[in-house]
């Protein structure tokens, strides 16, 4: 119906010929499938991680982040987090439809051996008023048309009431527990809603005092307390830009003599590629985004290389035909009906890959994707179509190119196997560009697998593998500090009684991820002349006897805390290098005196941690002290470090049942790898080297085939040949030098070229590294050893095969 007799004849002519050639048919469908599959696939990633608002949102331009500017003058800085107090003073400027505030929490459902966790988000009832989202079953606290506020209400993501509800309907409007409150639930969220985060959330919660015991005490007054995120709606009868100068106005005049107060404020896009000052793992997947483009020019080069000497083989086929009185344009659309005849069945098979590597993907990244779960959705369809469009031209043109009128009548009179005109040099160009793309490829994978590894491998001081946090998630407020302790000192004393626990030590909440602001000084200098006009001070933490010891802080000089570290002993402290290097430059730190507060009472450090992290793994520079718990009231004992004698997943599950085991009526047990805590991080590094690594590994063995194919068939071409060096006694090496050395020197030609150009292009992956140089010389001569090693295979191979023949046969060939 859309194609002319000539064309349908053309086609069902072009499938006869590839049944003829199944090698070849098969070589050049998987290619084109696996380019423009795994083309289409990732670039669908990037598109919905980047490039695409959040699901469900209303009008996502007029949805902006809120950064509030504390400071006065040029002294102004954005605070990402805030506090309530900061919230409500940016709500009175009025300058906006609606803001909203939002935090994440961990919280308890249910009680007793069935509680469980679940990811909470807590916001402020205009939290989905912001958004736009209409719900997919129920209510939506804060919008329309049950605008009512209860306190006692929770939304549901869809995932969550499919996982523990099975879908029922009447889950809305029943009880569910959390934490020491009775809520009532008032609705499911839509499919996909993920709410300005790739982390999924469970539930979320109205921010109030019956979600407080999930916060900080006094949340409602607090200004020094830094936790909540805003976002908010700009009116449309304006811009971000004119909403964003009037609240800074308002802000600034209300802030005049007081530089705590905010001074105003800087918006941002929800759409992360939207904005100026991208995350490293936005930057790490715009490159992906970039690259991916090379999978599918390496596939169009290699069904390129093997059309065109196809053609080359055939070419006294069509110089026959041009001299029988075919036209041109017939010659033409027989070759457009070839490349017609493999695209056809390689898009269709590139939806399959494209829908498998889909699906594959997020088991790669631990994070929750917007992306189509379906076989065929529209985005995939026109990305693919694009993506064969091009693929398509780019081998039609090269196809074309080479048969040309003027040089089918040479095909007559000469002999086929002297391929030394025209499409020698077309097939090697094609084989240098593969290889200098594999080469772009392959050293960017091996960039950031040493990133990777280099991140890996850092002394954060605790023994990642075999080091695992517990503790009880109990609302704040639900128990005494002396009952909080108690309990866990009965759990402690079971988890130590397990046989696979080697260790274990109590400690705050947790001693990594957060603390309290100190201003520890010495003798020398006073806490004002160590700390004025610093813009960060020392965290204070507080950890049981034995902690370093239990999670294996190698780098510990000097000595664990011990029993005997208690209160009415001397005070001590372990501080860490950093700490150490900045209150005695000259060195030293070991039973040394510190200062914490206004006593004078000397806390003598017995240790100082060359490794560890506070807040951020990779923020090196951070200072801290922690104390015995025995001797601060500052602090609550909040979890436990256990260090287990084996691999640690097989040990989740008990230490959770362990735990659980300790009281009747407990809420739900947290248990987290050490790994864990801190793999969010190590995120964009993982990406980075797991997808390019698979990059790599596709358009090598795709640029392997490919050389395979076209050194096969010009071997093939030259058999007579090989057959006569033979016989007039050439040596075996000798024959394939002079064979194999075209492949080979089209290949080495790509890698100087396209090292070149990964050595130039690489100056913009600096940033997004991680203590690895851009121009790394051992991962550049890696990866030249990997291509030329898979080179070398695929041109030797139908060499050898070819001087297995018998001189005689070998001469005997056409």
């Amino acid at each position: 119906m859309f194609l002319d007799s000539n064309w349908r004849r053309e086609l069902v002519h072009a499938a006869r010929r590839l049944r003829n050639a199944p090698g070849f048919a098969v070589v050049a469908i998987a290619t084109l499938a696996i380019g423009v599959g795994v083309n289409t696939a990732m670039f669908g990633l990037i598109d919905a991680l980047l490039f695409r608002p959040p699901p469900h949102v209303t009008d996502p331009d007029r949805v902006v982040r809120v950064q509030v500017m504390k400071g006065l003058g040029a002294e102004a800085e954005p605070w990402a987090r805030e506090s309530y107090p900061t919230f409500e003073a940016l709500a009175t400027t009025r300058v906006f439809d609606a803001v909203a505030a939002y935090t994440d929490a961990t919280v308890s459902i249910g009680r007793g051996v069935d509680a469980y966790e679940a990811k909470a988000m807590i916001v402020t009832p205009t939290f989905f008023k912001v958004l736009g989202v209409r719900p997919q079953a129920g209510s939506l606290f804060g919008t329309a048309p049950a605008d009512t506020l209860a306190e006692d209400r929770v939304v549901l993501s869809h995932g969550f009431w499919e996982r523990q509800f099975g879908r029922d309907p009447r889950v809305i409007g029943a009880p569910l527990t959390i934490g020491q409150s009775s809520y009532v639930v008032a609705g499911i969220a839509p499919i996909g809603f993920r709410a300005l985060q790739d982390r999924p959330v469970d539930i979320w919660l109205p921010l109030n005092d019956y979600a407080a015991s999930y916060l900080r005490l006094e949340w409602r007054t607090n200004t020094r307390s830094y936790w909540l995120y805003y976002v908010a709606r700009v009116p449309t009868s304006t811009t971000v830009s004119a909403t964003q100068g009037r609240a800074n106005a308002l802000l600034s005049i209300a802030a005049q003599g007081n530089a705590r107060a905010p001074s105003g404020i800087v918006t941002s896009s929800i759409i992360s590629s939207r904005n100026a000052d991208k995350s490293r793992e936005v930057r790490v997947s715009l490159w992906l985004a970039g690259v991916t483009a090379f999978v599918l020019l390496i596939a169009c080069a290699n069904i390129a290389n093997l059309i065109l000497a196809r053609n080359v083989a055939r070419s006294r086929e069509y110089a026959m035909r041009l001299s029988l009185g075919a036209s041109n344009w017939q010659l033409r659309r027989q070759l457009l009906a070839d490349v017609c005849a493999i695209a056809i069945p390689g898009l269709l098979a590139a939806l399959l890959v494209e829908y498998a590597v889909r699906t594959a993907i997020p088991s790669f990244l631990p994070m929750e994707i917007p992306i189509a779960h379906g076989l065929l959705d529209a985005r995939s369809l026109a990305l693919m179509s694009v993506s064969g469009v091009v693929a398509i031209a780019l081998v039609s043109i090269v196809s074309l190119a080479h048969v040309r009128p003027a040089t089918m009548a040479h095909a007559l009179t000469t002999q086929a196997k002297d391929d030394r005109r025209g499409g020698a040099w077309t097939r090697n160009s094609l084989l240098a560009l593969q290889s200098g793309l594999c080469v772009a490829l392959l050293f960017s994978a091996g960039l950031f697998a040493k990133s990777l590894h280099r991140v890996l491998t850092l002394d954060l001081g605790v023994e990642m593998d075999r080091t695992v946090k517990v503790s009880f998630n109990l609302p704040r407020g639900s128990r005494t500090p002396a009952e909080q302790q108690a309990l866990y000192q009965r759990a402690i004393e079971r988890v130590r009684s397990h046989a696979g626990v080697e260790r274990a030590a109590l400690a705050t909440s947790d001693p990594y991820r957060s603390g309290s602001g100190a201003g520890p000084f010495t003798a020398e200098k006073t806490q004002k002349e160590m700390w004025e006009g610093q813009g960060e001070v020392a965290y204070s933490a507080a950890v049981g006897a034995g902690y370093f010891t239990s999670v294996g802080a190698a780098s510990l000089v000097g000595r664990d805390f011990a029993e005997a570290d208690k209160a009415g002993a001397p005070k001590v402290a372990i501080i860490t290098a950093t700490l150490a290097q900045r209150l005695w430059p000259k060195g030293g730190g070991l039973g040394n005196c510190l200062f914490m507060d206004d006593s004078r009472e000397c806390h003598r450090v017995v240790g100082v941690l060359g490794g560890v992290w506070k807040l951020q793994a990779l923020d090196r520079k951070k200072m801290a002290i922690y104390v015995p718990l025995a001797q601060t009231g500052q602090f609550t004992v909040g979890s436990i470090f256990v260090r287990t004698r084996g691999p640690v997943g097989p040990m989740l599950a008990q230490l959770r049942s362990t735990m659980q085991s300790v009281e009747p009526d407990l809420p739900a047990v947290n248990v987290s790898r050490a790994r864990d805590l801190v793999d969010y991080e190590f995120r964009p590094w993982r990406l980075g080297a797991t997808l390019f690594a698979g990059f790599a590994a596709i358009a090598l063995i795709i640029a392997a085939v490919g050389l395979y194919g076209v050194v096969s068939f010009t071997t093939t071409l030259r058999t007579r040949e090989i057959g006569v060096r033979m016989a007039l006694g050439a040596r075996g090496s000798d024959i394939m030098r002079v064979v194999a050395g075209a492949g080979l020197g089209a290949v080495v030609a790509g890698l100087i070229v396209g090292s070149a150009a990964s050595l130039v292009a690489s100056r913009w992956m600096g940033d997004v590294l991680y203590q690895t140089s851009p121009r790394d010389p051992v991962v550049l001569a890696q990866t030249a050893g990997v291509l030329l090693a898979v080179a070398a295979l695929a041109v030797v191979a139908p060499v050898i095969r070819a001087l297995r023949l018998a001189p005689a046969s070998a001469l005997r060939s056409d």
